[in-house]
């Protein structure tokens, strides 16, 4: 457990750690829209979108706290570094403030690291350059524990901000494994985000007492509200408050 970290005593505070993926390609524009105002009315810390969705959840997110996330080559991280970087650029001028960047697995079995190395620095210098985050997303549901050693590495190599476990399709047989190998290799250099495994709120706080700093859940309403409904049953919250955020600071995600 990060000893550094107070422990959430509000629905507001549990918000701060948590990101909504609006990712599935069947999305129309009416359900992204409906999850920006999801995403809104709970005040998480993010919403990942698709890149064609990045100038609606701008628009829909403005004069909010929810950042918005654009994910880049996603989902298998199979666009040249080129590419990669000219969607980026071109996500962060619309105005997304954070870039989750699939690493390419075929150059990671074909153990293929500098090119690896050299794609995220890059990214992370343009990253650096606008202010914003840099996630490098890894699928550690099919990797090998030496690559997911190497992948935190190279995480840590290059100023990556964020190591994410997983894209969120594949089916993760040890979560928490993923997740605790992620955290004991970060020395302070990049925050994990977990993808899945927090469906609960005792899921949730399990997870941020550990030390991830971000949470993708799918949906955040419904564990914000037991969440709450919780603190209720404590009588350690008003009915229907959220509460202050200042009582839980979540890591800045800009080093």
């Amino acid at each position: 457990m990060d000893q550094d970290r107070p422990a959430i005593e509000t629905a507001d505070a549990l918000a701060a750690f948590i990101e909504l993926p609006l990712l599935a390609p069947v999305l129309s524009e009416e359900q992204v829209h409906a999850g920006l105002t999801v995403a809104r009315a709970s005040a998480i810390a993010a919403v990942c979108v698709r890149p064609c969705d990045v100038d609606l959840a701008v628009r829909d997110l403005s004069n909010s706290r929810v950042r918005v996330a654009a994910a880049v080559s996603y989902p298998d991280g199979g666009s040249t570094a080129g590419v990669k970087l000219y969607e980026a650029r071109d996500l962060l001028r619309r105005g997304a403030r954070e870039i989750d960047a699939v690493v390419n697995l075929g150059m990671m079995y074909s153990r293929q690291f500098v090119r690896v190395e050299s794609e995220l620095r890059q990214l992370a210098a343009l990253c650096r350059e606008r202010q914003a985050v840099l996630k490098a997303v890894f699928e550690f549901s099919v990797m090998n524990h030496e690559l997911r050693i190497i992948a935190c590495k190279l995480a840590r190599r290059t100023g990556c901000h964020f190591v994410c476990t997983a894209t969120g399709r594949v089916r993760q047989e040890d979560f928490d494994a993923s997740v605790d190998l992620a955290l004991s290799r970060r020395y302070g250099l990049f925050e994990v985000k977990a993808a899945g495994g927090a469906e609960t709120p005792d899921d949730a706080l399990s997870l941020i007492g550990r030390g991830v700093s971000r949470l993708s859940v799918r949906r955040p309403e419904a564990l914000l509200a037991a969440f709450q409904r919780r603190l209720e049953d404590a009588g350690a919250a008003p009915p229907g408050g959220g509460g202050s955020v200042s009582q839980v600071t979540p890591p800045s995600v800009i080093s």
